[in-house]
């Protein structure tokens, strides 16, 4: 009886002990998901400031959307707002050099333009 006690406690003792194995995994994993949310959240943050100037109804809609993420947003959708930000930030770098190219041609040529 005595030997069969013995057994049943060190098959107790393993259990417990991947059980806790299994939960320090469980918790290391979070731990780094909340990490790479924080890094994503913080490049958001960091894209969104190139828009600050950038004024139309698109980049206040996103502007807005990124400032409503916090710890509980989804990570896909902190992934599509990045993209969002890479687009329009495209989108703004195309612009300024239309706008370049125009501020570069004679005063004549951009009034042919405007016609």
């Amino acid at each position: 009886m005595q030997r069969l006690r013995s057994i049943e406690s060190g098959a107790n003792q393993a259990r417990q002990s991947l059980l806790l194995d299994s939960r320090i995994l469980d918790l290391s994993s979070d731990v780094e998901a909340v990490r790479n949310q924080g890094a994503a959240r913080a490049q958001l943050a960091e894209l969104s400031q190139e828009f600050l100037d950038f004024d139309s109804a698109t980049t206040a809609t996103m502007l807005d959307a990124i400032a409503a993420c916090d710890a509980t947003t989804p990570a896909d959708r902190l992934a599509a707002l990045e993209e969002e930000c890479r687009a329009l930030g495209g989108v703004k770098v195309q612009r300024k050099a239309a706008q370049s190219r125009r501020d570069g041609l004679p005063s004549s040529d951009r009034k042919s333009m405007k016609a």
